[in-house]
């Protein structure tokens, strides 16, 4: 995303109107702006966590897992907390997955989506390297890879 200035003009009146009125000023903003400044935020968050040639996939904002992301080096992260997520590794489909809300995404398919190289034994590298401890959903025991 390039780095740009977003411009939205709002009338001074009814500002003050939602102030007085105890109202939410973000309401008077149009959708494309709000989601332009949230994808922003997002991003700048998620920039401060990756590692070096880590690149970010954030998922749709009109969606469950709209503040999430996963990376290229398969970690998923919760941006507003900052938070990185247990990693599952379902052994019976050679996948790693992450519960959002109680909703299940597989990296794989975010990997096949995303053009990344999917590689098992590279991620394990990756878990191993940085002490991220897994969560083997096949005898449902937490251990390091």
């Amino acid at each position: 995303m390039r780095d740009t200035r977003l411009f939205c003009y709002l009338d001074g009146e009814t500002v003050w109107e939602y102030l007085e009125m105890g109202k939410n000023v973000d309401e008077l903003y149009p959708d494309e702006f709000r989601e332009e400044i949230q994808t922003k935020k997002l991003l700048d968050v998620a920039k401060k966590l990756l590692m070096e040639g880590e690149q970010i996939y954030l998922f749709p904002l009109d969606g469950p897992a709209r503040d999430y992301s996963v990376t290229s080096f398969g970690r998923c992260f919760n941006l507003n907390t900052k938070r990185q997520m247990t990693p599952n590794y379902r052994s019976t489909i050679g996948d790693i997955c992450f519960y959002i809300r109680e909703k299940k995404y597989y990296i794989k398919e975010i990997f096949k989506k995303q053009g990344w190289n999917y590689d098992i034994k590279d991620i394990f590298a990756i878990y191993r390297g940085t002490n991220i401890r897994i969560y083997n959903s096949s005898s449902n025991k937490r251990i390091f890879i």
